[in-house]
């Protein structure tokens, strides 16, 4: 019995398999699959190529395989000393045969083969078209996205049924929000993006951040190779813009310099009509009459023009950092307000200004300390002023005909000037671990620090924006850990997941009191704090090469955003009293892949 148990013993005594696998010219290559033939034991590379886990000492084959190029096999004693920098270089493939049994995977296909209820929509085949994001996703499966107006106006998702701020953006796996209202997925040029992923319900740990009905993830282009690019479009409604893009490394220290950015214009003087556009004069009998498809009326105060920057510096590719870079991101936007809620409400002058300003440290490194260990670190400052201008002194109808004020102008209130400015210091901090475990399992930990301060300033002081002008606090807190495997020959897909969620806010209350005979509005803070705890389980289980199964469920929380708590000082007014969503989602389906047709 004691032979046994030692032998038992030394048969699952674990060593270490690393290297890395590059092309024919020696390049690295990201996502291949990397196994041992016959076990469940086996890695796919990061995107400096390299791969490492950890197997039972013993006899095997090594597989290695990518789409488009010859799978690799290999004999492999493996001792207790385990194999360290191996390397693997792959060839092409001159011809593609009848028949290709294909072992690797795009990142696209992997995705869709976890058990979340995933689309990644790839935007190689679009860079040089002047296409929207919003119109893009449009075309998706199960993704439904409707905008209120033109270039730079408000926009709604749906994702199967999902809507408004119940979806959570996210750039690079970051919070969209943090990088100011220019920077959001309506205006980004597809020339700047990779892909995008499309999380439908239940959302990964490694996204970071709260999200009730599902998320998108704008992956930017991370080109290694040295390059500059531009483009100019020009559309429909005077629209305009301009793309530069490029990168530079050193190839003798790896230095590495990346900038991006691009402008945008658009007069959006399109035509509307319906119900609620309307107009009432003299030859109507000054009643209200609707604007027809015939006789439409013109959008005439929805201009919205965006300048955007974004620089990095730092190194690639080194011994104590895979990617470190120092970057600054700057905008600046113009926007034009043409209603309020409603198209029955019409403004002339009505126009918002900001400035933005966001410096931030980004950080990775594959096999931190020791084999399988990843970290990705991002830390971040915003400032960010934002001024609403509405001096007018008339108003306005949709034939763009004035009205003189009699109450002190202003059309938002109608009771009286402003000109606010809201002034916006944000920090994030967000930490990233996976780890590799023996048997093909990976430990994932994410970690989202946020904190907003807000204050701001009107000329005009009029009582409803006094809340707005004192200083107002919002925090918030994401942790969330999963546990990651592949099974039974890639057939089976699990992840289990445990998310915690905490906000706090100070928001103030108008309050009228009364001072030496006289009422007097004076802002009160009210604290409002909550803590929730959500999990789930994502699976999926490959029943025949083109059938696979897939089940997700997780209890969800949404926490309230900036401007729902502390209102944004045009059309939202602040809620002291705010509280977290939430929900229990469930996805069950199947997906019949593609099946080829015909011969070659």
């Amino acid at each position: 019995m004691v032979v046994s148990l030692q032998s038992f013993a030394r048969a699952q005594e674990m060593a270490i398999i690393s290297g890395t696998v590059v092309s024919q010219s020696g390049a690295a290559m990201p996502h291949v699959s990397v196994r041992l033939q016959g076990t469940d034991y086996g890695s796919t590379t990061n995107a400096q190529g390299q791969f490492v886990f950890k197997a039972p000492i013993g006899n095997y084959i090594l597989l290695v395989a990518h789409v488009g190029y010859k799978s690799y096999e290999n004999a492999l004693q493996l001792k207790k000393a385990g194999i360290e920098a191996l390397k693997v270089r792959l060839q092409e493939k001159s011809s593609y045969m009848d028949e290709v049994n294909v072992v690797g995977k795009t990142v696209s296909q992997a995705l869709k083969e976890t058990g979340f209820s995933v689309e990644s929509v790839e935007t190689k085949e679009l860079q040089n078209q002047s296409i929207q994001i919003n119109r893009l996703l449009d075309w998706t499966p199960g993704v439904r996205v409707r905008q209120e107006a033109g270039m730079g106006s408000q926009y709604n998702y749906s994702l199967n049924g999902m809507s408004g701020n119940s979806i959570t953006f996210f750039i690079d796996g970051i919070p969209m929000a943090y990088f100011g209202s220019s920077y959001t997925i309506n205006n980004l040029p597809v020339s700047l993006i990779k892909r995008i992923e499309v999380y439908k319900g239940v959302v990964p740990v490694d996204l970071g951040a709260d999200a009730l009905g599902g998320a998108i993830n704008v992956v930017t282009d991370t080109k290694s190779q040295k390059f500059l690019e531009a483009s100019y479009s020009y559309g429909s409604f005077n629209t305009h813009q301009a793309v530069l893009h490029g990168h530079y490394t050193n190839p003798a220290n790896n230095f590495t310099v990346r900038f991006s950015g691009f402008q945008t214009y658009s007069d959006n003087d399109y035509k509307v009509w319906g119900r609620g556009v309307n107009y009432a004069d003299a030859a109507t009998g000054f009643k209200a009459v609707d604007f027809t498809k015939e006789h439409p009326a013109t959008r005439f105060n929805d201009q919205f023009k965006t300048i955007n920057g974004k620089a990095d510096i730092g190194f690639v590719n080194k011994k104590w950092a895979d990617q470190l870079f120092i970057s600054l991101l700057a905008s600046t936007q113009k926007r034009g307000i043409q209603t309020g809620q409603t198209m029955a409400t019409v403004y002339g002058k009505l126009h918002y200004d900001e400035v933005m300003l966001m410096p931030h440290l980004s950080y990775q490194k594959a096999n931190l300390f020791t084999k399988g260990l990843n970290l990705t670190l991002f830390s971040g400052y915003t400032k960010r002023e934002g001024t609403t201008v509405d001096t007018a002194m008339a108003f306005y109808n949709w034939k763009a005909e004035t009205t003189p004020h009699q109450q002190g102008g202003g059309e938002i209130s109608r009771n009286g000037q402003s000109l606010f400015t809201m002034y916006e210091n944000s920090w994030i901090n967000r930490i990233n671990l996976t780890y590799s475990l023996p048997r093909n399992f990976k430990l994932g930990f994410n970690y989202l620090n946020s904190r907003t301060d807000r204050r701001g300033a009107d000329p005009y002081a009029s009582p409803i924006r006094i809340p707005l002008i004192a200083p107002q606090y919002f925090n918030t807190q994401f942790a969330g850990m999963s546990l990651e495997t592949r099974r039974l020959d890639d057939k089976l897909y699990l992840n289990t997941f445990l998310k915690w969620y905490d906000f706090n806010t100070t928001s103030n209350d108008l309050v009228y009191s009364m001072v030496e005979g006289a009422y007097q509005a004076t802002a009160v803070p009210i604290a409002n704090s909550s803590s929730n705890w959500g999990g789930g389980l994502a699976a999926s289980y490959k029943f025949h090469p083109h059938l696979l199964g897939k089940f997700s469920i997780e209890q969800a929380t949404r926490l309230p955003t900036p401007t729902e708590a502390l209102g944004n000082g045009i059309l939202v007014v602040n809620n002291p009293n705010i509280k977290p969503e939430q929900s229990l989602n469930i996805n069950l389906g199947m997906v019949w892949g593609r099946i080829p047709v015909g011969a070659n």
